[in-house]
C-alpha cells in the first residue's frame, strides 16, 4: 500500500497534500489510517534520512583491517558476553593469504614454536625479520608446537620446511583433555598450568602437562600414530586446494534464482497470501494457524514456545501438505546458494582458480576432520543440486579426480566390535548386507526381498548405531510405528550381537563417564548419568555411535592417508597424484590421466589395508573430469 501512495503522489508530503485536498485515490478507510500514523510517518521519515551535514570526520583509509591490536580486549570482550563461537573463531583471524598471524601481548595467538628448552616464538610477521633469526629456524630440528599446522604453512610462506615436529599442544590437549570446546594456547595454559601464559614463558611446563595425561589408556596411540603424522598430510592438502569452474557455479546460481523464484510464487499461492518463507514464525502462522495442520507430536522453540518449523519437524508433515515439500526444496536451495553456489568462487584464489579449504583436527568430539572456509562436509550426495554443485570441482589439464570411498565403513566397524556373527560373515562372504538383514527379519530367502524391504532394512542397520526407533523408523522407511516396532524387535533377535554391544557400551560408559574407538580415542560423556531423561537418552546415543563413528571416521580413514601419503612420497610420484580433500569416509585425489590405471589399484589396497578387521574393509574407486560426474573403476 506504501509503494501504491508514494508512486501515485511522490513522497509523504505529496500524499498527504492529496489527503487534504480529498483525493479519491485515497480511500475513507486508508484515508483514516492515514491520518491516525501522520505524526509517526513523518517521524519515520526523520529517522530514516541520511544526514549530509553530520559532523563525521572519515577516511576510509583509516578503517582498512590490520590484524587485531590491544591487549586482550577483543578476547575479553567476547568473553564477558558469552561469545563461544567468536572466541573460537579468533583462532581462525588472519589466516588467509600467507598463512600468517598476528599476535600481541596478551592476545590469543594462532601458533607457537619452539626448539626444546629454547624460547617459543609467535608465528606472525615480525618473526623472520631477523636473518639470523630465519637461519635458525632453516637449521632446527625436533621442533614443540602450539598448532603445528599453522606454524608448517607460515614457515613454508618464508620457503622454510619445519620438520620434525616432536609435539603439538594443541592435538595434545584435543586428544588427552576433558571435554572443552576452547583449544587456544591462552585456555590450554590455564587448564594446566593455572596461568594464561600470555609471554609463552612457560610452554615446555605446558607441553610437559599434557605429555604426562597422554600416558592414560591408549591415548598416546592416537595422538603419535593418527593426530600428528597427520599434520603434514593435512598442511599439503590446504596448499594445493582443489580447482573450481567459476563458469558452472555462476550458470547454477541464475538457475537457483529462477528456481527459488518459481517455489516462492507456489507456496505463495498454496497459502492464499505473500509471506517470508524464510520465516520461521510467519512459517509457523501459515501452516499451524491458517492451514491448520495438526501440532501432534511436533517439537516447540525454546523461546516463544512457538512450533517448530526445522527440517526435521518439516519432514515430519511432508504428506501432509503438498506445500510442505516446497518449503523444503525451497530451503534446501537457499542454503546451498548462499553456502556454496555464491560463496565458492568468492573464496577461491584469484590467480589459481583454486578453492583452499582449512582442515580442522580439533573440531569434532569424535576425531572426525571438519573443514572450514568452506566448509565442504555438508554437500549433499544425494541431492540432485548437491550433485551440480560437486561437479564445479574439476581436474586441471591432464588430471582425472579420483574418488576412494569406503564402502559401509561404520557397519562393518559395527560388526567387528559387536562380534555378531551374521554380519561377520555376510561381509565376508561379500554379500548385500541390506537385503540380508531382510532376509532375516522378514524370514524369507534372499532372493524374494523386495526394493521396498530392503531400503527398510537399510535404514535401520544404520539407523540402529545412533539409536533410532520405531517412531524415526516409520517415519524414514514410511511404515506403521507398529510394524516398525516389530522390525526392530526381529532385529535384534537375529543380530544379538549388536544388541549385546549395545548394551555392554551404555555400561561401559555408565561407569567410566567416556566412550572409546577401537584404538583408545576417548569421549567423555558424563551426561549419560544425568537424572534428566532427555539428556540421558541423547547421551545413550553418542555412547553408543561414539566407537563406531570415531574408529572409522576418526582413526582408520586418518591412518589411510597417513599410509597413502607415505607410498606416493617414497614412490616419487608427487606429482602425479596429489590427496586434496577428505569428506567423511572419501578421500578425493587428482591423479595424471595416463597415471589412473596404476596408481589408483595401489591407493586402493593401502587404504584397504589400513586396519585389521574381522571383516574385510572395502574401497569403491571411481574417477572422473569431476567430483560430480565419476563411474567406477574399481
Amino acid at each position: 500500500t506504501a509503494t501504491d501512495l508514494i508512486a501515485a503522489f511522490g513522497s509523504i508530503d505529496g500524499v498527504y497534500r492529496a489527503l487534504k485536498k480529498g483525493d479519491k485515490k485515497i480511500g475513507p478507510a486508508l484515508a483514516a489510517r492515514l491520518r491516525d500514523g501522520e505524526e509517526d510517518a513523518k517521524f519515520s521519515r526523520e529517522l530514516a534520512t541520511i544526514r549530509t551535514d553530520a559532523p563525521v570526520a572519515f577516511l576510509l583509509a583509516d578503517a582498512r583491517w590490520s590484524g587485531i591490536k590491544g591487549n586482550g580486549s577483543v578476547r575479553a570482550l567476547f568473553e564477558k558476553f558469552g561469545f563461544t563461537s567468536l572466541l573460537k573463531r579468533l583462532d581462525d583471524v588472519g589466516t588467509r593469504g600467507k598463512g600468517s598471524k598476528t599476535k600481541d601481548k596478551g592476545e590469543n595467538v594462532v601458533a607457537l614454536v619452539a626448539k626444546k628448552d629454547d624460547t617459543a616464538y609467535a608465528c606472525d610477521e615480525n618473526l623472520l625479520t631477523d636473518a639470523a633469526k630465519k637461519s635458525f629456524f632453516a637449521a632446527g630440528k625436533d621442533w614443540y608446537a602450539y598448532d603445528a599446522k599453522s606454524a608448517i604453512r607460515f614457515f613454508r610462506s618464508a620457503g622454510i620446511e619445519l620438520r620434525d615436529i616432536a609435539f603439538d599442544i594443541l592435538l595434545a590437549a584435543y586428544i588427552a583433555e576433558v571435554p572443552t570446546r576452547d583449544f587456544s594456547y591462552r585456555a590450554i595454559a590455564e587448564r594446566e598450568i593455572s596461568t594464561a601464559d600470555e609471554d609463552h614463558t612457560r610452554f615446555f611446563e605446558v607441553a610437559a602437562a599434557l605429555e604426562q595425561k597422554l600416558s592414560v589408556g591408549n591415548l598416546r596411540f592416537v595422538y603419535e600414530k593418527i593426530e600428528l603424522p597427520l599434520v603434514p598430510v593435512l598442511a599439503d592438502m590446504e596448499e594445493r586446494g582443489i580447482v573450481i569452474d567459476h563458469t558452472l557455479l555462476k550458470s547454477l546460481a541464475t538457475a537457483v534464482d529462477a528456481r527459488l523464484k518459481t517455489l516462492t510464487k507456489k507456496i505463495h499461492d498454496a497459502a492464499g497470501e505473500e509471506f517470508n518463507v524464510a520465516s520461521p514464525k510467519q512459517l509457523s502462522r501459515i501452516l499451524f494457524e491458517k492451514l491448520g495442520l495438526a501440532t501432534q507430536g511436533l517439537r516447540k522453540t525454546a523461546k516463544g514456545g512457538v512450533i517448530s518449523t526445522r527440517e526435521s519437524e518439516l519432514e515430519k508433515l511432508r504428506s501432509t501438505h503438498p506445500m510442505v515439500a516446497d518449503i523444503l526444496s525451497h530451503r534446501e536451495l537457499a542454503k546451498l546458494k548462499s553456502t556454496y553456489i555464491d560463496t565458492l568462487p568468492r573464496l577461491a584464489d584469484e590467480k589459481t582458480g583454486r578453492l583452499h579449504t582449512t582442515f580442522n583436527q580439533v573440531g569434532t568430539a569424535t576425531g572426525r576432520l571438519s573443514s572450514l572456509n568452506p566448509n565442504l562436509q555438508n554437500i549433499p550426495i544425494l541431492s540432485e543440486m548437491g550433485r551440480e554443485i560437486r561437479k564445479a570441482f574439476v581436474a586441471p589439464s591432464g588430471f582425472s579426480l579420483v574418488s576412494f570411498d569406503y564402502s559401509q565403513i561404520e557397519l562393518r566397524v559395527a560388526a567387528h566390535m559387536a562380534g555378531d556373527q551374521k554380519m561377520i560373515a555376510a561381509f565376508r562372504a561379500g554379500q548385500d548386507i541390506h537385503a540380508i538383514t531382510a532376509s532375516e527379519i522378514y524370514h524369507m530367502p534372499l532372493a524374494d526381498v523386495a526394493p521396498e524391504l530392503r531400503r527398510a532394512a537399510k535404514t535401520l542397520n544404520f539407523g540402529v548405531l545412533y539409536g533410532m526407533g520405531a517412531r524415526a523408523l516409520a517415519e524414514s522407511a514410511g511404515m506403521p510405528r507398529d510394524e516398525a516396532q516389530r522390525f526392530i524387535d526381529e532385529y535384534f533377535h537375529n543380530f544379538s550381537g549388536i544388541r549385546e554391544y549395545i548394551e555392554k557400551t551404555k555400561q561401559f560408559v555408565r561407569e567410566r563417564g567416556y566412550a572409546e574407538s577401537l584404538f583408545g580415542r576417548r569421549r567423555h560423556i558424563p551426561e549419560i548419568n544425568s537424572p534428566n531423561f532427555r539428556i540421558r537418552a541423547e547421551a545413550e546415543r553418542m555412547a553408543v555411535n561414539m566407537p563406531i563413528q570415531s574408529t572409522a571416521t576418526g582413526d582408520i580413514i586418518k591412518m589411510a592417508m597417513i599410509a597413502v601419503d607415505a607410498w606416493i612420497k617414497k614412490e616419487g610420484l608427487g606429482d602425479a597424484a596429489r590427496l586434496l580433500l577428505q569428506v567423511h569416509d572419501e578421500l578425493v585425489f587428482e591423479i595424471k590421466k595416463d597415471k589412473v590405471a596404476a596408481i589408483a589399484p595401489k591407493i586402493k589396497a593401502i587404504m584397504e589395508s589400513a586396519a585389521e578387521l574381522k571383516v574385510p574393509l572395502v574401497v569403491d574407486v571411481k574417477s572422473g573430469p569431476n567430483w560430480g560426474e565419476q563411474e567406477m573403476i574399481l
